[in-house]
């Protein structure tokens, strides 16, 4: 009994076209998976070859640019199985030239051949179709000239088995590779969102304004306090600094990406050394403003929903 009949494109195991009978048994669901396997080598091996596996038998046939694959049980003897491989090719390349299968660019191209090729198999399971004795034994004469190629299904299965784990792997490092590095916008503000960022911006603008000040007004009477330069500088890069982590902070209420949640923390901290170097240049209730509006703001950011992000 020939239970799937299966046609491949020889160069990359491309599906051409198929006939099988549709069973949820483990032995055949094995070797379809086989089948697979094999469909990717045709080129490692003979142009005649077999494979026993569960109790089922593979045997397929290369001709020029493709390839017929059946799966047989123990009642069908090779001879059988390679005549009709014989009949299937004849009957393929008597519809369709070889230039038509090297340019086929999608499965099953040929699905119109998949009616052919279930009629011959219902057929031959019927014993509607029987070969006579001549063709048999052609067969035979042509498979002890040419022998089939006796596959072991643990080569193919270890083969499939590597392919498989580097596509996970891949994949894998992939997703990991995106994910690291892409960036999305998240959905439209709330209105409690557009007010962390409105009082993150305003607290910027009030510590650059007031690095502004002392850069442009208080220099000189700075000097006679006898601060030293570094000092001088350093404060007018604090207050003017805190306007650009105010800046990030409003960007991270809008986009998203990897260690986000840390990168925010990371701001928050910078801000509050940055208000500690300063507190003594501040009135206590614009530090205490500072510190309240830049904490709202780390924790909208912190909570901010990321499930329904867009890609930008």
């Amino acid at each position: 009994m020939i239970i799937s009949v299966s046609l491949y494109r020889a160069s990359d195991g491309l599906p051409i076209a198929a006939s099988t009978e549709y069973s949820q048994d483990k032995a055949l669901v094995d070797c379809k998976r086989l089948i697979k396997g094999v469909s990717t080598r045709f080129r490692d091996f003979k142009r005649t070859c077999t494979a026993h596996n569960r109790g089922y038998t593979l045997c397929w046939q290369v001709d020029s640019e493709f390839a017929v694959v059946l799966l047989i049980d123990s009642r069908t003897t090779a001879s059988e199985a390679f005549c009709f491989l014989k009949l299937v090719i004849e009957r393929f390349s008597a519809h369709y030239e070889p230039n038509k299968v090297i340019s086929a660019q999608r499965p099953f191209a040929f699905i119109d051949f998949d009616a052919v090729v279930e009629s011959l198999r219902r057929k031959f399971n019927k014993a509607v179709l029987q070969f006579s004795a001549d063709e048999i034994k052609q067969t035979d004469s042509f498979l002890s000239q040419n022998k089939p190629q006796v596959i072991q299904p643990k080569e193919i299965k270890l083969e499939m088995g590597k392919r498989r784990g580097k596509e996970l792997l891949q994949s894998k490092f992939q997703q990991s590779r995106t994910a690291s590095t892409c960036i999305v916008r998240l959905p439209p503000p709330t209105v409690t969102d557009v007010f962390a960022m409105v009082s993150a911006l305003v607290a910027g603008a009030l510590s650059f304004a007031r690095g502004h000040q002392i850069a442009t007004h208080q220099w000189k009477r700075w000097n006679l306090e006898r601060h030293t330069d570094a000092e001088e500088h350093l404060h007018i890069l604090t207050f003017k600094g805190t306007l650009i982590l105010c800046l990030i902070q409003v960007w991270l209420m809008v986009f998203w990406f990897s260690f986000r949640r840390l990168f925010n923390f990371f701001i928050f901290v910078l801000l509050m050394m940055c208000c500690a170097i300063e507190f003594d240049n501040r009135h206590w209730s614009a530090n205490v403003l500072f510190i309240l509006s830049h904490f709202y703001a780390t924790v909208k950011i912190h909570f901010r929903n990321s499930d329904k992000r867009k890609a930008t």
